[in-house]
């Protein structure tokens, strides 16, 4: 009986593994959590951070999110640019941070944000134009801290930059916060995600924002 049960399972693994790597499934989902861009000119450019590694590199994602955000900026968008955000490295930790609705920032093993802005004064842009938050964890506290620096400086409105997968997520809790912003994630890659490998780490991306969306709303964040 054991035995069968474990083949069963197997097939079953395999079965999954073929439709999620093979398939466009997991771009399929993707897409649903996409908000197209609105760029308006305003107030200040919300960066949200996507990880950095404990030797003070950003990951891909935190890349791409300060290159389209410095584009923004260099393009006029906004006068002011805003990098948010600190990482929990250990993914056990990361769940049990999100699933338990911790708005503390105890867990942080490095600062993104500090990492992004240290680039972007490198770059020329000027330190007195950004906003650098330290403290926040995750999408509800980067957005929190925001609102707080928005209404503390008097600006009313907004662009949020983030990942394609993460827009979603991070438009709902600026709405829910009652922040005049506007999507500008980075541009939609979702549908070139086509290689097993890629179709993979997507769907673990998907799968983690239902997750998220699903326990925000439990929290009232959205």
């Amino acid at each position: 009986m054991l035995k069968r049960l474990l083949i069963l399972i197997s097939v079953l693994v395999n079965f999954l593994f073929v439709i999620v790597a093979f398939t466009p499934l997991a771009n399929r989902l993707g897409e649903t959590l996409y908000v197209r861009p609105y760029l308006m000119t305003s107030d200040l450019i919300v960066v949200l951070g996507g990880g950095a590694y404990e030797n003070g590199v950003l990951t891909r994602a935190s890349m791409e999110r300060l290159i389209h955000g410095l584009m923004l900026y260099r393009q006029g968008y906004a006068s002011r640019i805003a990098f948010v955000g600190g990482t929990i490295r250990s993914r056990p930790e990361k769940v049990v941070h999100t699933l338990s609705g911790s708005e503390t920032g105890e867990a942080i093993d490095v600062v993104e944000s500090e990492i992004m802005a240290k680039i972007s004064d490198t770059l020329g842009i000027p330190p007195s134009m950004f906003f650098v938050e330290k403290e926040s964890t995750n999408t509800y506290t980067n957005l929190e801290a925001v609102k707080s620096y928005m209404e503390d400086n008097k600006l009313s409105t907004c662009l949020i930059v983030t990942s394609p997968t993460h827009i979603l997520r991070a438009m709902e809790v600026s709405r829910k916060l009652g922040l005049e912003c506007y999507p500008a994630p980075v541009d939609n890659y979702i549908p070139y995600r086509d290689s097993p490998e890629d179709r993979i780490s997507l769907m673990a991306e998907v799968l983690w924002e239902f997750v998220a969306l699903k326990v925000y709303r439990i929290y009232g964040y959205i």
